[in-house]
């Protein structure tokens, strides 16, 4: 049976359901002030999540092309509810060939590559480790049907850890 959440300006129904995780939390469509995004529902009982606020409250500062916005976290009963930008797939899709086709004919691969590495830099600046990456983490967003353009993004690094040393990346390229 459908149930409908509200909570403050955010809404959504368990029968949106994108994607369920393994064991850390279901991926919802819904609506944050009348704009379309995804929310992470995430169990407060969870050891893997981390109980910290203010890290939580970090993840909506951080600004990159090449990182899924995340808007809001709210906590409410027992679950921590994550509001983040709504892509329109994942490179686990892409690779599955069950990407929207529009989308997927505007990737190129040595594209899908730098801008993860745009990413990690910009935490490793940043002093955050993502160390949750894999092909659900790599998200692809498109601002509508007419535009062109589309980004690669980050997803997931709320899990991630803060380091306090900062590593280069060096990029050897051979002609």
């Amino acid at each position: 049976m459908s149930q409908l959440f509200c909570l403050g300006d955010l809404q959504f129904s368990s029968d949106n359901l994108l994607r369920s995780e393994d064991g850390n939390g279901k991926v919802f469509k819904g609506t944050f002030k009348g704009e379309s995004v995804a929310v992470k529902k995430l169990s407060l009982n969870c050891p893997d999540i981390s109980q910290d606020e203010q890290q939580w409250e970090n993840l909506t500062k951080l600004q990159n092309e090449h990182l899924v916005k995340y808007h809001q976290c709210m906590v409410q009963d027992n679950f921590r509810y994550l509001v983040m930008e709504l892509c329109q797939g994942s490179m686990l899709d892409y690779c599955n060939k069950t990407l929207d086709k529009d989308v997927a004919s505007r990737i190129k691969a040595t594209d899908i590559m730098w801008k993860i590495i745009f990413a990690i830099d910009y935490l490793d600046g940043q002093k955050i480790n993502h160390g949750n990456l894999k092909l659900e983490n790599v998200l692809f967003w498109k601002r509508d049907s007419k535009s062109r353009r589309v980004l690669v993004k980050l997803t997931a690094y709320g899990y991630s850890s803060v380091v306090y040393v900062r590593y280069s990346i060096y990029i050897c390229i051979h002609l």
